[in-house]
């Protein structure tokens, strides 16, 4: 029980560190021109794509 507890907490102080990183890190992003170019807009298409298939492969190797 032990154990569960300090994983639990260890996860939650990084995700708030994560968390806390990103928005104190907004202030050095370039506020105008952000999310124009092709590639900001077609990285997040592409990678939940290869998730899903990384998914789907899991899936069937795991029945198969």
């Amino acid at each position: 029980m032990v154990l569960l507890v300090a994983f639990s907490a260890g996860l939650a102080v990084v995700l708030v560190a994560i968390g806390l990183a990103v928005v104190s890190g907004k202030r050095w992003l370039p506020v105008e021109g952000f999310g124009e170019s092709v590639w900001t807009r077609r990285v997040p298409v592409v990678s939940a794509g290869v998730i899903v298939l990384v998914g789907v492969w899991m899936t069937w190797m795991a029945l198969g």
